[in-house]
């Protein structure tokens, strides 16, 4: 809420309306993308997809637990959908570095394992769809 001075309206100019609502609009979104994460934060852990860091650092293995986790889509050509994790920003450089530093042929068939379950968790999801007439 923001309430306008009426000694303060003769001396506006447009511009300085404009920061006005800028930054209300502003801190408005800030508010909504915080109680937006709290409901998903709920969410995820009431179904039980929460992995646990317990305060160690990111590693690939815990990269891989959460792609165990989630659910995963594929196009029409058999190709995974990846699903874009939110993160902050720091945490983002770390979980990149890990990956790109675990470029294995022993991690490379891991995720290509779980790619292959998470293929066959959604082709019998998809068989199990009743299509509306």
């Amino acid at each position: 809420e923001y309430v306008f001075k009426y000694d303060k309206i003769p001396d506006m100019q447009p511009e300085d309306v404009l920061k006005i609502v800028d930054e209300k609009a502003e801190a408005m979104g800030e508010e909504m993308a915080k109680y937006q994460f709290k409901v998903l934060d709920e969410t995820v852990k009431e179904a039980g997809n929460v992995v646990d860091a317990k305060g160690q650092k990111p590693s690939i293995d815990m990269f891989l637990d959460v792609l165990e986790k989630i659910s995963i889509t594929f196009d029409k050509d058999g190709k995974p959908n990846m699903p874009t994790l939110v993160i902050g920003h720091k945490q983002a450089n770390d979980w990149k570095a890990v990956i790109e530093q675990s470029k294995t042929p022993e991690i490379d068939e891991k995720f290509n394992e779980i790619m292959k379950k998470k293929k066959e968790e959604y082709d019998a999801e998809q068989a199990g769809r009743k299509l509306v007439d």
